[in-house]
């Protein structure tokens, strides 16, 4: 079956992570450690003690590393650039 995310993927809670969370609220990071039909075990990248939470797959989005360091290139490129 396909899920949303699989394990091993980072995770970003989003504006409805505000509402039903109070521990991993829009911008907590974390990392997928199990997955089913209905939600998803995640635990903080920060901590490796760090307790796991079931958490709703709507509430959080999978972060996509490629476009993140794509968009770092770009700036750092363009920093250089103006020096």
């Amino acid at each position: 079956m396909k899920y949303k995310f699989k394990v091993g993927d980072r995770v970003i809670g989003n504006e409805l992570a505000d509402k039903k969370y109070c521990i991993t609220k829009k911008g907590w990071v974390g990392i997928v450690t199990k997955v089913n039909d209905t939600n998803f075990k995640a635990k903080s990248i920060y901590n490796d003690d760090s307790d796991e939470f079931w958490l709703s797959y709507n509430c959080f989005d999978r972060i996509n590393f490629e476009k993140i360091i794509s968009f770092q290139l770009t700036v750092y490129l363009r920093a250089l650039l103006l020096i």
